[in-house]
Formats: C-alpha cells, sequence, structure tokens
C-alpha cells in the first residue's frame, strides 16, 4: 500500500494509522522534496516514515520540470490554477515506478476540521476599499471573492474585456442560509473547491498513472461526523486549527507535526512566475496567437512579479492558463497523436 506523505498533519495522519493497522513491508511512503528549504517537507516526513520503519521514498523536484506543466495539463484538462499539480504529478510517478497501484492521500482534512487560517481571518476581515469589498459585503461574500478569483473584478475586466460572474455566490448563500458563517465557509470549501479543484487534481493526475488514488477524510461517514463537531473544538489557543485532530493525533505523530502550522503542499510559484516558463509563455508573440487575455495587462503584471506573492499567483494563473491553451490546441492540431501520453514511468 502506498502511502503520500509530507510534513502536514492530514498526510501524517492518514500515513500513521495506515502503518499501524499494516506491518512495516506493507506500507511505503512517497514524499516530494526541493532543494528551497523554505517549503521542503521532506525531513520532517522521514523522520515519519522512520518512526514507523517504513519504506520511505523521496523524489526530489528540479525547476527544471516546470517546462512540463504543459504536459500535466493535458492529463487534467482544465486549467486549474494551484501549484500543487506539478509535484503531484511527480509523486504519481513514483508511486507507479515501485509497482504499486492503490495510495492513500490526506487530501480533504482541512476541509473537514477548518484547517486553513482563512476559516479564522474570514470572520473578523473588515471590508476595504476597494470595489471588491464594499462595506455591505458579509463575511462570506468577503470569504467566497478572495477564495475563488485570484484576480480582482477590474483586473478581470483589463484582463478578458468583460465583467466577471458573480452568480455562483447567491446560490451558494441561499444553499447555506441556516448555517453560522463558518458553516458556510466549510460548505463551499466541500461543495466547489474539493471536487473542482482538489479532487480533480488527485483523480486526473492518477489516473494519468493508472493508479487508484484514495482521500481517506473525503469518506462520508467521516465528513457526516466533522458535520457535527462543536466549532470550540476545531480551534483552540493551545493547538490551533484543526485542535480535534491534533489532540487525536500526538500519541502517533512526533511533536514536529503535531505543533507544525499549516503550509500548503506546492512547487515554489517563482518557477512559473519568473523562470523560463514565464517567459517563454507570456511574450508579446504568444499572449497575441493565443487571444486570450490582453497583453498590455499581462506586461505590467510582470513588472511587479518579484515583488510579492499575491503578484506571482496571478502570472502563475496566467501561465497555467496559456499552458492548457498549448496542450488543447495540439490536440486538435495532431489528433493522432498521444499528447501528454507519456506512458506510466
Amino acid at each position: 500500500m502506498g502511502f503520500l506523505l509530507s510534513a502536514g498533519l492530514d498526510s501524517a495522519s492518514v500515513f500513521a494509522i495506515g502503518a499501524k493497522r499494516l506491518s512495516p513491508r506493507q506500507v511505503t511512503a512517497f514524499t516530494i522534496g526541493f532543494a528551497e528549504s523554505d517549503i521542503d517537507e521532506s525531513p520532517v516526513a522521514t523522520e515519519v516514515a522512520s518512526r514507523w520503519s517504513a519504506k520511505h521514498i523521496l523524489r526530489r523536484v528540479s525547476e527544471e520540470e516546470a517546462a512540463t506543466l504543459e504536459e500535466v495539463l493535458a492529463w487534467v484538462e482544465e486549467p486549474i490554477s494551484t501549484d500543487a499539480l506539478l509535484p503531484t504529478d511527480r509523486v504519481f510517478r513514483s508511486v507507479r515506478a515501485e509497482g504499486i497501484i492503490t495510495v492513500l492521500a490526506g487530501e480533504g482534512g482541512d476541509e473537514l476540521f477548518a484547517g486553513y487560517s482563512k476559516f479564522k481571518r474570514a470572520c473578523t476581515w473588515l471590508p476595504g476599499e476597494t470595489e471588491d469589498n464594499k462595506v455591505s459585503a458579509s463575511p462570506l461574500e468577503r470569504y467566497l471573492r478572495d477564495e475563488e478569483f485570484v484576480f480582482s473584478s477590474n483586473e478581470i475586466k483589463l484582463l478578458l474585456g468583460c465583467d466577471r460572474d458573480d452568480r455562483r455566490f447567491s446560490c451558494m448563500e441561499s444553499e447555506a442560509g441556516g448555517l453560522d458563517t463558518l458553516g458556510q465557509m466549510l460548505l463551499f470549501e466541500q461543495r466547489l473547491r474539493l471536487p473542482d479543484r482538489i479532487n480533480l487534481r488527485l483523480d486526473k493526475l492518477s489516473m494519468a498513472r493508472s493508479l487508484e488514488a484514495r482521500a481517506p477524510f473525503m469518506d462520508h461517514r467521516l465528513m457526516e461526523f466533522a458535520g457535527r463537531i462543536p466549532r470550540r473544538l476545531l480551534h483552540d489557543s493551545e493547538y490551533g486549527e484543526k485542535a480535534i485532530l491534533r489532540r487525536a493525533m500526538s500519541g502517533l505523530l512526533p511533536p514536529s507535526v503535531i505543533r507544525r502550522r499549516k503550509a500548503p503542499f506546492r512547487a515554489p510559484d517563482r518557477w512559473f512566475a519568473t523562470g523560463q516558463a514565464a517567459d517563454s509563455l507570456l511574450d508579446r508573440k504568444n499572449i497575441d496567437e493565443a487571444g486570450l487575455v490582453d497583453p498590455e495587462m499581462v506586461a505590467k503584471l510582470r513588472c511587479k512579479s518579484a515583488g510579492d506573492r499575491g503578484s506571482r499567483e496571478r502570472l502563475y494563473s496566467l501561465v497555467v492558463l496559456h499552458s492548457w491553451y498549448r496542450a488543447v490546441k495540439r490536440m486538435f492540431d495532431q489528433p493522432q497523436s498521444s499528447v501528454g501520453a507519456s506512458s506510466n514511468e
């Protein structure tokens, strides 16, 4: 049995419970590492795997591999803007190379147990001065707009020449009308983010390697149980976010995991925002050829890309969009070719 293992609480919990129930020779943990120490989780993952005497496969991803994003998006088939795409693809390649066909992942834990700091922030956000954060906006409205859109409505208009479509928010608010603010936010995560982003990435990229990937946190019985947990148990002053899960796992996982704050599973955004991927995809010629966004607006965003993470996220979204466009165009231009079908190696 394979387990995707990072330094995060969710994947480590799934791994530890599996390792406890199975013998060490039945368990293989797979971890992605990076040269960038600020996002490299391999030391903690190695500590967790060693604690259970499990076989541990560490695959380091380099910046040069950012050039394969188009191939990854050919498998995903949709331009989802998550910087977990590349490391997810690479870890599934490692699983397949070991001859394992079933792998368990930790996805879903944050959406069940309010693991993101934004859940706490969203309840106390003060409306800003921009048109996207008017004083009349509810906490849920502000949360949805911040979470769903990388670009502001004004940036969308400048990039695409059209207004942003916010109709899905009114539908969500109507459905969640009887819940408190946190309950509404969790509903959004479970109804939209999980299927549209997380499960899509997990399912498409595992199927690309002929794997069966499963996320135990998404078992409907566990999700129903999580929905009944009192809010006070989800966050406290001692453990912070996901307090109930941290307490439950404190006997199986080391303090380096239990006390670790939430960090995303991602490749360095600078690889795509300021590296060769951006240079080749977002130059004027390619932007004009694709005809998807305004080239002047892209040039302005590129000038700001080195300054802050928000600008890099915007550029990464544009890199994903144009990589996806290239993948789709190649499939239509060469219908007999096997775009993205690079085997299960």
